[in-house]
């Protein structure tokens, strides 16, 4: 529902990020700060289980997830099955660390 419904959005401006996911209008916003310290972290294959179906193989998907840390606080912004995105928001992150 979230591919054919949702929006995703990562809004970098300032030296804070933003990114929320939403379905139909709900859902949630995460709100960061990109500092010349902050480390920007990438997670490897990922791996969460598929919903069986008509439309969706057995097994497991991959994911691969964008990790902020700024000092001891440390959290996950999104998620993205492409590479090509994943590499162009990282690239974005940490070329607009204040």
């Amino acid at each position: 529902l979230l591919m054919l419904f949702g929006v995703r959005k990562l809004v970098i401006e300032h030296g804070r990020g933003s990114y929320s996911c939403k379905l139909l209008g709900i859902g949630r916003t995460r709100h960061f700060d990109l500092r010349g310290d902050t480390d920007i972290q990438t997670t490897t294959a990922v791996k969460s289980p598929t919903v069986h179906g008509a439309f969706s193989a057995p097994g497991y998907s991959l994911a691969r997830k964008i990790r902020v840390k700024n000092g001891y606080r440390s959290e996950t912004i999104c998620a993205f099955w492409d590479d090509d995105s994943l590499d162009f928001a990282v690239e974005m992150l940490k070329n607009n660390r204040a």
